[in-house]
């Protein structure tokens, strides 16, 4: 009977377990995409004068 009870309470507990941790994974926001580029922002990071708008 103590056998039985052991493995039912290790099958509870594993059952808790992986539902807290399916609850915490998908509990997490979604981080959204960065802002696109402006066109006077080059590649490298300098500002293009001559392409700011005005």
């Amino acid at each position: 009977m103590k056998k039985v009870r052991k493995a039912m309470g290790t099958a509870v507990a594993a059952l808790l377990i992986g539902a807290a941790a399916a609850t915490v994974s998908g509990a997490q926001p979604e981080t959204p995409p960065p802002p696109p580029t402006p066109e006077w922002v080059n590649a490298d990071g300098t500002v293009d004068e001559s392409k700011l708008p005005e």
